[in-house]
């Protein structure tokens, strides 16, 4: 396993979603030492996002471009 510098950023994209996250949260910018690079996927609410089958497609192409604004 190869291990990254401790000073490498780590991308994380968000679901579109508003609740208090806590310190230990993914979403808590302290969570990740301030290496976090969040971007928010607007169309990727959790109702699209958490079901049976396939993904929605117009959600994916949300996620894939999100990290690109």
């Amino acid at each position: 396993m190869t291990s990254l510098p401790a000073t490498t950023p780590i991308g994380v994209i968000m679901l579109a979603t508003r609740f208090p996250r806590p310190p230990g949260d993914i979403g808590h910018p302290d969570t990740l030492g301030g290496l976090g690079l969040y971007a928010r996927a607007e169309k990727a609410r959790v109702a699209r996002v958490v079901v049976d089958g396939p993904i929605d497609a117009e959600v994916v192409e949300a996620m894939a471009q999100a990290p690109r604004r």
